[in-house]
């Protein structure tokens, strides 16, 4: 009599990819050394030329995958003017493309980029065009210091303060979500 085993073995990344294709994921992080003003993210390498990059980085890794098919996709970026410019050297992640409804002629019918968080604010993307609007400022940062800190013209009508966390945001973060620390404080 032989063992049961079971019928098929996955791994991982095989079932994300499975729970990607059939439309699982909710939402996506993602992040990279470069997004454009629509939310195209590039890791693969810095420099037009691809054959003799300034730069190599590791690649997508499974980022591609996850802005073409999650329900929507938040990007975390340092707010500097080389890692957010007009458009990135490559595209590795799609974000909104050109703009507008650009995607779906792509044949991204899914999803798309829904917010880009910095280290200096919060940016939405306005429904009409598609390109990124700083939504909301940290605190002790102004509208006008993440827009020279971007390389593209930021639209910046509408923009708020970023509130400050609550005391019981502040205790669900540091006793439930990270009690050992890990994040930065």
């Amino acid at each position: 009599m032989r063992p049961s085993a079971p019928s098929a073995a996955a791994g991982l990344f095989e079932v994300l990819s499975i729970l990607l294709q059939a439309g699982g994921v909710d939402v996506g992080f993602l992040r990279g050394a470069q997004v454009d003003r629509f939310g195209s993210i590039n890791s693969a390498s810095i420099g037009l030329d691809p054959r003799r990059p300034q730069v190599r980085f590791s690649g997508s890794g499974g980022a591609c995958d996850i802005a073409c098919l999650a329900a929507r996709t938040i990007i975390i970026a340092n707010h500097e003017k080389r890692r957010l410019p007009e458009k990135v050297d490559h595209i590795t992640s799609p974000g909104w493309l050109e703009g507008g409804d650009s995607r779906a002629p792509a044949g991204l019918v899914r999803g798309g980029p829904s917010s880009v968080v910095t280290n200096q604010g919060a940016m939405r993307f306005r429904p009409a065009t598609r390109a990124i609007c700083l939504a909301s400022y940290h605190p002790g940062l102004t509208p006008q210091k993440a827009a020279e800190n971007t390389g593209f013209p930021l639209d910046v009508d509408g923009a708020v303060e970023t509130p400050t966390p609550t005391a019981e945001e502040m205790h669900i973060l540091r006793q439930i979500v990270d009690p050992a620390r890990v994040l930065p404080t």
